[in-house]
């Protein structure tokens, strides 16, 4: 999917994508890599778990380790072209100004309603809270947005969902 298709995304929740030059491919929260599929048609992988120097020097850089659909997966790198980043030091990926890491995620605007922005992704350092695909800035650094739909709101999509899996059920 190229970014400006992404950027066109509109009312989806609870959805991000990381970008490559123009090319995305869809994030999923629960494991830390991405595949993007080079013009040969060839997967690469690239972990997208990223830390700040400081970060990785004061050992507070978590390593994961894990498996998803059969694919293990792992936050430990042994060389730049691992991380998305194009940065691996002390065999974890870091921020790198050079090749910034292009986030894009779903921005909650209420009663269901949201949009797609890119930026930073979460821990990368900032000024402002447009430069961050989250669009929080605290303390200059990209945070999680953690705005979403209320509890009601989420009741009112379950009780819509499990209508519509009763019409199509009959």
């Amino acid at each position: 999917m190229i970014k400006k298709e992404v950027l066109n995304i509109k009312d989806k929740l609870e959805v991000s994508y990381y970008c490559i030059n123009d090319n995305c491919v869809e994030a999923n929260d629960y494991i830390s890599y991405v595949e993007f599929i080079n013009n040969d048609g060839n997967k690469t992988k690239y972990i997208t778990y990223t830390c700040t120097y400081e970060k990785i020097n004061s050992k507070h850089c978590v390593d994961f380790l894990g498996t998803h659909n059969t694919t293990k997966y792992c936050t430990i790198c042994k060389n730049n072209n691992e991380c998305l980043s194009k940065k691996c030091v002390y065999n974890h990926c870091m921020f790198n100004d050079d090749n910034p890491i292009t986030h894009c995620e779903d921005i909650y605007l209420g009663h269901r309603r949201a949009y797609m922005h890119c930026g930073k992704a979460y821990g990368e350092k900032c000024n402002n809270d447009n430069e961050c695909s989250s669009k929080v800035c605290y303390e200059n650094s990209c945070q999680i947005n953690h705005k979403g739909p209320s509890d009601s709101e989420v009741r009112v999509l379950l009780y819509r969902f499990s209508l519509v899996s009763v019409v199509i059920n009959e």
